[in-house]
């Protein structure tokens, strides 16, 4: 009777929390105000109802002993008691790793539905219940992420992943990779970003092959062949594509049998996916590649169209393209090359992607160029004037070249004529000018040209604003390039590059406040 006495409140208590928390289980995909509910039962009914379990075991053991207590016996059950005491520890325990794995459950379905502020209460109350859980903690830093809780997600970043330490594979590799794409660090960066992935290799599965594509892509950049060809070797197995990443690697090291030998295996692993499934595009793309690595141009034009027929996938008439032009370009440093095939193929990427950077570039040089080569590309502007398509790029480069030969009006007319058909033209011009800074050979006087072009019809326009900016920052023009980008940034306020470069600007003005100010904004804006 005592021991009824004493135990109902915590008989209620856990009764209430078994209601509650079925009711928040059940209708938690419907309302986010139950996450809540959920925590709140974790944190006061759990210590309550596991004290009164352990109280009432111990009221119990106490009543019903203590009327037939054997005093002599008392030490030699003494051990008895003890290891019974210790056997209660995991049945105690075993209701509480059921509710872990129901809120980490709970957590990871909220993150998948973009509920982050759910998933955040999950995270928050499975990192006061185990501490020291790096998948816990890591998961937590991702949803804050996500709810733009930049900072807090940083210092759990830096505390799973110290800088000079070995730490959380996972956690590195995220520093690594929001190190890379934020371009206020410069060079210090990259070398950080480099130690990052260095200790995130040593992780497991895709976590290691992520960091070693990374790595083999940075050092590929910064030429560093023989470290770019041993983590790419080291990604290959796990990302079949890199085989192709690989191949190039070791042409520029003039190994270009190994690097056909990479481009085969490649070919050969996606040919047989292609073969077993006719809808996975993914393969059919990555073997089209290959093929073209290994100038079996027309191979790869039939691998594209064969899918381009099935499916309206945007990045078949993109790749189908940039094989057009890339066989354009093979045949031009042959010396038996005709010109017609030369501008049939060009006409064909055209049709295909006709605002490629690298074909626009290519189509703009020879129109300032003499003889053939001029010839040959208005043969690919006839060709699309007779079709009646893609006119917008048309008539911009009927503008360049009536530029360059000094008929402004008839420049002005063309430009005119080509936002009528296509409203986002002034863009197309940023994008034609970025061409030669983005492709080597840069030459900024020539997209300095395109720029200014485009600025005497359209002088407001932002995205001609912000391409002109950033081309006097290449040059480094600091102040030219500020006038620019804070007249492109006040008619786009979210545009986030223009943030991050007038950032730039202002740190090599000497202004860090205001430079801090910009990169924040960059930061913020998705």
């Amino acid at each position: 009777m005592i021991v009824q006495t004493l135990m109902m409140p915590i008989i209620y208590l856990r009764q209430l929390q078994r209601w509650v928390f079925s009711f928040a289980t059940g209708f938690r995909r419907r309302s986010a105000r139950t996450n809540w509910l959920l925590v709140i039962v974790a944190l006061i009914f759990r210590p309550l109802v596991e004290t009164g379990r352990l109280l009432r075991w111990v009221l119990d053991l106490i009543i019903g002993w203590w009327p037939q207590a054997q005093w002599r016996f008392l030490f030699q059950g003494t051990p008895a008691i003890l290891f019974a005491g210790l056997a209660t520890i995991p049945i105690v325990g075993q209701s509480s790793t059921k509710d872990t794995q129901q809120y980490y459950e709970a957590a990871r379905d909220a993150f998948e539905r973009k509920q982050y502020s759910a998933a955040e209460v999950y995270y928050r109350a499975l990192v006061q219940l185990q501490p020291k859980n790096e998948v816990f903690r890591y998961n937590m830093a991702k949803t804050l992420e996500a709810e733009n809780k930049f900072e807090e997600a940083m210092a759990i970043m830096s505390g799973l992943a110290p800088r000079d330490a070995q730490g959380f594979a996972p956690a590195h590799l995220w520093q690594a990779v929001r190190l890379l794409r934020d371009p206020s660090g410069g060079s210090a960066n990259v070398e950080l970003a480099e130690a990052h992935l260095l200790r995130a290799v040593r992780g497991r599965g895709q976590v290691a092959t992520d960091a070693h594509a990374f790595l083999g892509q940075l050092y590929l950049a910064s030429g560093r062949l023989k470290q770019a060809e041993e983590h790419f070797s080291a990604a290959a197995s796990g990302r079949p594509e890199l085989w192709i990443a690989l191949a190039r690697v070791h042409v520029l090291q003039g190994q270009r049998d190994q690097g056909r030998r990479d481009a085969e295996k490649a070919l050969e692993y996606y040919s047989n996916l292609e073969e077993a499934d006719l809808d996975n595009h993914e393969a059919r793309l990555f073997a089209a590649e290959a093929l073209t690595f290994l100038e079996r141009f027309s191979d790869a034009a039939m691998v594209l169209d064969k899918g381009a027929k099935i499916s309206a996938d945007p990045r078949y008439p993109v790749a189908l393209g940039r094989v057009y032009l890339t066989w354009a370009e093979s045949l031009r440093r042959l010396p038996q090359a005709k010109m017609a095939d030369h501008q049939a193929l060009l006409i064909r990427s055209f049709e295909y992607d006709p605002t490629s950077k690298l074909l626009l570039r290519r189509l703009i040089n020879g129109l300032k160029a003499d003889g053939a080569e001029a010839e040959i590309v208005r043969g690919v502007v006839r060709a699309a004037l007779g079709r009646n398509r893609n006119l917008d790029v048309v008539n911009v480069l009927l503008a360049i070249d009536a530029a360059d030969r000094g008929e402004l009006d008839s420049a002005q007319t063309y430009l005119n004529r080509a936002r009528q058909v296509n409203p986002r033209v002034p863009r197309l011009m940023s994008e034609m000018a970025h061409s030669y800074v983005d492709f080597p050979p840069a030459s900024v006087p020539q997209a300095m040209a395109l720029a200014d072009l485009g600025l005497k019809i359209w002088p407001d326009d932002p995205d001609l604003r912000y391409c002109r900016g950033d081309l006097y920052a290449r040059n480094g023009q600091w102040f030219d390039a500020l006038m620019d980008l804070e007249a492109a940034v006040k008619s786009k306020p979210d545009d986030r590059n223009a943030h991050r470069l007038i950032g730039e600007v202002y740190q090599q003005l000497g202004m860090p406040e205001k430079a801090a100010e910009h990169f924040r904004r960059f930061q913020q804006i998705k």
